[in-house]
């Protein structure tokens, strides 16, 4: 439902291109035989419509009663999260869903939502280094409370890949693993 050339034109002004997943293009760690899933709205409600969720009068998704609404939250001061957070709100509205905006500033937008947990949805960017470890932001290891995994994302098969990868300096052994 999000079509990533809007984000670019419209927040990078073309000076972007997409990706899949955490590395950059032409980088010798990214993985060019994965596929983008396409910007395609009726593939994006197919699921939805399967799960029971329905448009009511205002073309809104429903279902038991419920709207499917969430918050985007992102860090005052950062246009360009600003700028993204609006696009993805655009795209999802023609597919039925509210995505509210909430920005805060940057102390309280870590201590008091990214480090417990707190948001729906954000709008936050790393950077990659030459050396493309994910550990700190994908790690279980690091899924806790002041740890980079904001996400809290927690799964025994990254968790040992990243470690395989981390235990050599053989390229290829590190790319077939990130």
């Amino acid at each position: 439902a999000i079509n990533k050339q809007d984000i670019i034109s419209g927040v990078l002004f073309e000076q972007g291109i997409p990706t899949v997943g955490p590395y950059i293009p032409g980088t010798w760690v990214y993985n060019d035989r994965i596929k983008p899933y396409s910007y395609d709205m009726d593939e994006a409600a197919r699921p939805l419509a399967e799960a029971g969720w329905t448009k009511d009068t205002n073309g809104l998704l429903f279902k038991d009663g419920r709207p499917v609404e969430f918050t985007i939250l992102g860090n005052q001061g950062k246009e360009q999260s600003t700028k993204i957070a609006e696009i993805i709100q655009s795209h999802l509205k023609k597919l039925g869903i509210t995505a509210k905006i909430r920005t805060v500033e940057w102390a309280a937008f870590v201590n008091d939502f990214l480090n417990k947990g707190f948001f729906d949805a954000l709008i936050l960017g790393w950077r990659t280094t030459l050396d493309p470890d994910l550990h700190n932001v994908w790690h279980s290891d690091n899924a806790f409370d002041g740890g980079l995994n904001f996400v809290r994302y927690k799964n025994d098969e990254v968790d040992a890949l990243i470690e395989e990868a981390r235990s050599t300096f053989d390229q290829d052994v590190q790319k077939r693993c990130y």
